[in-house]
């Protein structure tokens, strides 16, 4: 494939999916075909001029612009946890149990599958 079209297929993707978490190990190979990583990383990068991605952490994208943290943490919780990726742990498994009162600053997830 040639550099633009994946480019502009990230983009694609990105505003078929909206406010949702753009992992870029996971979607390399899962969603992506691309020859190696960091030719993808470096089409990831292109694809954020556009300012449809948000960088929550390294690899890990927000898809959406001015995103606030509430967004951010909802996405995360559905992209890592409804998919099956991670599991609740810590402050934040108490929260959802109503086992503590306070709401967690921050999410906390524990991976249930290897990342690459």
């Amino acid at each position: 494939m040639e550099n633009s079209s994946i480019t502009q297929q990230i983009i694609n993707y990105c505003k078929a999916n909206p406010n949702a978490i753009f992992d870029v190990e996971l979607m390399f190979g899962n969603v992506f075909q691309c020859s190696d990583f960091d030719s993808f990383r470096k089409y990831v990068s292109r694809a954020k001029e556009p300012g449809d991605l948000y960088e929550v952490s390294k690899g890990v994208y927000y898809v959406g612009k001015n995103p606030i943290e509430e967004d951010i943490q909802k996405a995360i919780v559905y992209f890592y946890v409804d998919n099956n990726y991670g599991m609740l742990s810590g402050l934040s498994l108490l929260y959802k149990y109503r086992l503590i009162e306070g709401v967690p600053s921050y999410v906390e997830i524990k991976w249930l599958c290897k990342k690459k």
